[in-house]
């Protein structure tokens, strides 16, 4: 059930790159209802491998010097990890560029 948590921490931080998020993880949050059994079915399954690949997408767009940017930054004892955005013409943050590295 912690991984499952996990993962949907990591999903949810990028969830406005995920069309329609919520719909598409709701199999993985059922599961952590404590009135449900722990049960990770073909469903879960799907969601998973459908919100990773959401994660994986390269939508990587080309860096613009006149559009605002952010660098959003995440670390734990295990990894680090940041992101790079732009705010396109659109109100849309777009992702520039992403790096993660793991520490042990």
């Amino acid at each position: 059930m912690v991984e499952v948590q996990r993962f949907l921490g990591l999903t949810n931080y990028f969830r406005k790159f995920i069309k329609d998020y919520a719909s598409k993880a709701k199999p993985l949050s059922d599961l952590l209802r404590t009135s449900s059994k722990f049960d990770f079915n073909e469903k879960c399954i799907n969601a998973f491998k459908n919100l990773k690949e959401e994660l994986i997408f390269p939508v990587l767009r080309l860096y613009n010097p006149q559009f605002k940017t952010e660098l959003h930054t995440d670390a734990s004892n295990l990894a680090l990890a940041g992101i790079l955005l732009q705010k396109q013409n659109t109100n849309y943050w777009a992702p520039i560029a992403r790096q993660r590295i793991k520490l042990k």
